[in-house]
């Protein structure tokens, strides 16, 4: 007669708890034996056929899938079903890189906000890739965002840019907007096909900042006060004014604020 177990000593030789040696008994998945005083014992049997359950529960099979394994039978049947659960975590894998590519955009996106909010700086604009056609009205360049994120390519992380530029021998701007993504965020995401014949924007020096905003769209406040802070830095400016949108908060369901990212190019000074 081999060695017998009870339901503590099977649950702390197979590191797992006595509810689970319950549940696979209540599944008919282990049928241990009773003693005429009603407890449980389980046999070396038992123990095998446990071991190789708790394998197949590690490899994340459910308990239905399991039962039609073993009710089925045979190596041909584990074979197929090995097989099968191989390509789904392939795909679930493929899947998991997708995602991790897509928080470390995002996640992009969030420091440039706790590095930039309230701060100027003198930097190198960012390369950034013009994915749409200029329009002059954000609502149609709001309502193109819209369009392409819904596509799950990844081009939900366009940046809804404007671009003010000052007009020769006039006080006026010319605005356009369109669609942009920053060079990180397309080598991330693998997009490079995407961009390969698109528009390229960057500067070698800009003032930067990032700031809270009530819209979506460019406030003409922050717009003088990066214009007055660089005129105390005796930085000269171009003009040019660029700005996108980064993110913003919620709360209960209602949109709180928006956290607006802005360069303006630094005019080059002649040798």
């Amino acid at each position: 007669m081999g060695k017998e177990y009870t339901i503590g000593q099977a649950a702390e030789l197979l590191n797992i708890s006595r509810d689970a040696l319950r549940f696979y008994e209540k599944k008919n998945l282990v049928m241990p034996k009773k003693k005429e005083n009603g407890y449980r014992y389980y046999t070396e049997e038992d123990i095998r056929l446990l071991l190789d359950l708790i394998c197949w529960r590690k490899a994340q099979c459910s308990i239905e899938e399991i039962r039609t394994m073993y009710d089925e039978g045979g190596p041909a049947c584990r074979n197929d079903f090995i097989a099968q659960r191989i390509r789904e975590e392939k795909r679930q894998i493929q899947e998991h890189r997708k995602l991790l590519r897509k928080l470390t955009v995002l996640q992009y996106a969030v420091k440039k906000i706790n590095a930039g909010l309230g701060r100027y700086t003198v930097c190198t604009m960012p390369v950034f890739f013009q994915i749409s056609p200029q329009v002059e009205s954000f609502d149609q360049v709001r309502g193109l965002w819209f369009a392409v994120s819904s596509q799950d390519i990844g081009l939900e992380h366009c940046m809804l840019h404007e671009e003010y530029k000052p007009v020769e021998n006039e006080t006026g701007y010319q605005y356009r907007c369109y669609l942009a993504m920053a060079e990180f965020a397309v080598k991330e995401l693998k997009l490079e096909d995407k961009v390969k014949d698109a528009p390229v924007l960057s500067w070698n020096r800009c003032v930067h900042t990032v700031y809270e905003a009530d819209t979506e769209q460019v406030d003409q406040d922050a717009v003088e006060r990066m214009k007055q802070w660089a005129a105390e830095q005796g930085i000269r400016l171009t003009g040019e004014v660029h700005a996108h949108y980064l993110w913003n908060n919620q709360k209960g369901g209602k949109f709180i604020k928006s956290y607006i990212e802005l360069f303006m190019p630094v005019e080059k000074i002649e040798e």
